[in-house]
């Protein structure tokens, strides 16, 4: 039986790697989706960096995000 990938680190470095070539960006931006009141972070190992946008009005909506990406839908999140 084959390892669940949260536990196997190498797998994980592998899908950080992977959805980051697959994230288009240009720059960096000072809103980040982390500040963002619709990030909503994953659980787990992957939260660190990761989490889903859940603001029906941005693009990603729905999507698994970059805590670092941004959106024009950005609204900051006064409690962080």
């Amino acid at each position: 039986m084959a390892q669940r990938i949260d536990t196997d680190a190498a797998a994980r470095s592998a899908i950080h790697k992977r959805w980051i070539e697959k994230t288009p960006r240009s720059e960096w931006h000072e809103d980040q989706c982390l500040f963002c009141r619709f990030y909503l972070p994953i659980e787990g190992p992957m939260g660190s960096d990761w989490g889903a946008c859940a603001n029906p009005v941005a693009p990603r909506d729905a999507q698994v995000t970059f805590e670092h990406d941004h959106c024009d839908a950005f609204e900051f999140n006064e409690g962080y």
